[in-house]
């Protein structure tokens, strides 16, 4: 996949564009940032354009609509053509000299995936231009290999380029982090990753924009997510706002607690509570972002959820903006609870009603 086909991540692209057209980029790189945004697949755009056979000049004009930014002649670097066989070999991750480097799930990188690589940098390159080593999730690399990573990323051969991909790059060892110069990647928006769903998942206008506002700026958890589950969840949000606006005792707070962590039996019965709750908050928190929005601009052309038009002119007459950045912040911190310190759905959500 060429550059201009990446969603997102404008800035990062024209530089390294720019580096390959000039051939100043340095030899070990880290990509760092979110899971599911785009570094494994820029790291591998990367590979391919460093050895396709036909470049082409670009401004890296993504196929996704960027928000905020303008292209100028300054953009203008180098892409891969996306067609020649090299280009096609890569794709498919067949091409002799790029190797991808990847745990299993919930596995380690060990040194005895590590030393084949570090043997595949010190070859000339065989039917390219560059030897390419990508490391996927290399915050999984053990001790061991990082060690014996050190001495080629420090002096990597001339035709050889490391690309280390991490959404942890603080657990790396330091004496790694310090050889590889960092590109920090960050959450899609939600119009680029709407356009990717329509553009390549067949995904309906509607059904993308739902989607995508409940992504948390992953486009893989776009892809992954169930359009019909998606579509609940920002349903039970946009009634639990809705209510809670006029809930005015403990009780019906309450009960709308209770609304945000019930199963629907026929829907979502063999669905755990947490995995029930996690997509209900992330629909919590892109609505509560745009009811702030609208507030202020009192126009549907940036939101996320701007099909809900009606509801969050409701919203706007009981949420000031002081309410809408505390709500925002409690559901940033429910949402952290439970998905990533596995905290009692039912404790959280009980907690919650009383923030917002």
């Amino acid at each position: 996949m060429p550059f201009r086909d990446i969603a997102g991540h404008r800035s990062i692209l024209t530089l390294l564009s720019r580096a390959v057209m000039r051939e100043s980029f340095l030899p070990t790189l880290l990509f760092v940032g979110p899971n599911g945004v785009g570094k494994r697949r820029t790291a591998m755009a990367l590979a391919q354009v460093v050895n396709c056979e036909k470049p082409v000049s670009s401004k890296i004009d993504s196929a996704y609509p960027t928000a905020g930014r303008k292209s100028d002649t300054s953009d203008v670097g180098v892409d891969a053509c996306g067609q020649c066989e090299s280009c096609q070999r890569i794709d498919r991750e067949l091409h002799a000299d790029v190797l991808l480097v990847a745990s299993g799930e919930n596995e380690p990188i060990k040194i005895e995936q590590i030393r084949p690589a570090i043997e595949h940098s010190s070859y000339r390159p065989f039917e390219g231009r560059r030897r390419c080593v990508i490391i996927d999730d290399a915050d999984k690399l053990t001790l061991a290999a990082q060690s014996a990573l050190l001495k080629s990323l420090e002096e990597p051969p001339s035709t050889s380029l490391f690309v280390l991909v991490s959404a942890r790059p603080d657990t790396l060892l330091v004496t790694v982090r310090s050889r590889c110069p960092q590109f920090r990647f960050g959450p899609l928006t939600p119009a680029e990753i709407a356009a990717v769903l329509v553009r390549s998942h067949n995904y309906s206008e509607t059904d993308a924009n739902i989607t995508a506002a409940s992504a948390d700026g992953s486009l893989k958890a776009a892809v992954d997510a169930n359009t019909d589950e998606v579509s609940r969840a920002r349903d039970v949000a946009v009634r639990t706002l809705l209510a809670l606006a006029a809930a005015d005792s403990p009780k019906r707070r309450l009960a709308c607690a209770q609304v945000l962590v019930k199963k629907e039996k026929k829907l979502d019965g063999a669905i755990k509570d947490r995995d029930l709750l996690i997509p209900r908050l992330r629909a919590l928190t892109s609505i509560l972002r745009d009811v702030g929005i609208f507030s202020v601009r009192g126009n549907d052309k940036v939101l996320a959820n701007a099909d809900l038009g009606d509801e969050l002119q409701r919203m706007t007459r009981s949420y000031d903006s002081s309410r809408v950045i505390h709500g925002f912040s409690a559901v940033d911190r429910a949402l952290y609870a439970v998905a990533k310190r596995n905290a009692n759905p039912k404790i959280v959500a009980n907690w919650l009603v009383f923030q917002l």
